[in-house]
């Protein structure tokens, strides 16, 4: 990860748990705050934000990096078991994708 991708996941990831915190945010209904206790760089575009909450339970949000386009920069959310199987079966659909297309590949090299 670049220095800039990476001073700006920082800088997101402490925005997030502003963001959170706040009393009047939709959803808040316990008053929550959170704390960035940690970053995980997971991958060269990818990083989990580990955050305690006031109630002293932990929260994850998956951060993910686009390079271009009008997406550019750091999404995220929170991420639950069932991103997890949707994403555990795209890791599988996308290994075969390329298994396809190092075939195809190869064979516009034949012709």
């Amino acid at each position: 990860m670049n220095k800039q991708i990476a001073i700006s996941l920082e800088a997101l990831a402490e925005k997030v748990a502003t963001m959170f915190s706040r009393k009047d945010r939709a959803g808040n209904v316990n008053g929550e705050t959170f704390i960035l206790r940690r970053i995980d760089v997971l991958s060269e575009d990818t990083a989990a934000g580990v955050y305690q909450k006031s109630t002293g339970k932990y929260a994850i949000v998956f951060f993910y990096h686009i390079a271009r386009g009008r997406s550019a920069g750091w999404q995220y959310f929170f991420p639950t078991y069932n991103h997890l199987t949707g994403l555990g079966k795209l890791q599988d659909l996308l290994h075969k994708c390329e298994q396809h297309n190092f075939k195809v590949s190869n064979q516009e090299k034949v012709s």
